[in-house]
């Protein structure tokens, strides 16, 4: 041991040799690479897992479509006016379910909503659209919405004829038995649109876009609920009234 100039013996440094500047480049690089194998390894696990997830998700959301490729989707939207365009239903009235008056002649005032009744017919068919053997389907819509969406069974794209007309049906009245009473709005009392051809392609939606209503015997503002409207004149009973 040396003595130290100006003072004490210093005892030599115990322990690990300085490093050199190369051996700790070296170090820092294993390091950098040791993260890099195990950064990757990690991303590769969670990018498999999250593939794995979107791809069983994907299946599951394909699945249904395979399911209702024999059918296609109708959508309809309806609102209903007064004579001089005012919006009753969308518009001031909650709904369509709330009018009252006679539904016959010298017949009682009574509680009815108005539906819109869709009938869907093949227009190829040889006995016409007149006729019940050429109707697809037919389906009356509830009078708490303005807008539905129905199924019609087919294989392969093709036109079909769409037609509406307006129903009262009195409260509790079951509007999915074909027999139920109903009446059935003339022209003096409610005007719809005509008859319209689209093509439905199985699997597809089909807009029918918005069909307007007319009542051309009301005119709002009407400060009652229910609305007043009589239907005694231009309301034709269904069998099942009979």
């Amino acid at each position: 041991m040396k003595p130290a100039p100006d003072g004490p013996a210093i005892p030599p440094l115990r322990g690990r040799a300085p490093s050199r500047p190369g051996e700790r480049g070296s170090r820092a690089l294993a390091v950098s690479r040791s993260f890099s194998r195990s950064f990757t390894r990690s991303f590769a696990r969670s990018f498999a897992r999250s593939f794995a997830r979107s791809f069983a998700l994907a299946l599951a959301l394909a699945a249904p479509l395979a399911c209702v490729a024999d059918e296609g989707v109708v959508e309809l939207n309806w609102k209903f006016v007064d004579r001089e365009l005012t919006a009753v239903y969308p518009g001031d009235a909650r709904d369509s379910c709330a009018f009252s008056g006679a539904l016959e002649a010298d017949g009682a005032v009574r509680d009815y909503g108005l539906h819109i009744e869709l009938e869907i017919c093949d227009p190829e068919c040889a006995a016409g659209c007149e006729s019940e053997e050429c109707l697809v389907l037919q389906r009356r819509l509830p009078c708490d919405t303005a807008r539905a969406t129905t199924s019609v069974p087919m294989i392969e794209e093709r036109e079909y004829q769409f037609s509406t007309r307006i129903i009262a049906a009195v409260e509790g009245a079951d509007l999915e038995d074909p027999q139920a009473c109903v009446c059935t709005l003339q022209v003096e009392c409610a005007l719809t649109p005509g008859p319209r051809e689209r093509l439905l392609r199985p699997g597809l939606v089909t807009d029918l876009q918005v069909y307007q209503v007319v009542l051309p015997t009301l005119t709002l503002p009407v400060d009652a609920d229910p609305i007043p409207l009589d239907l005694s004149t231009c309301c034709e009973p269904s069998p099942g009234c009979l």
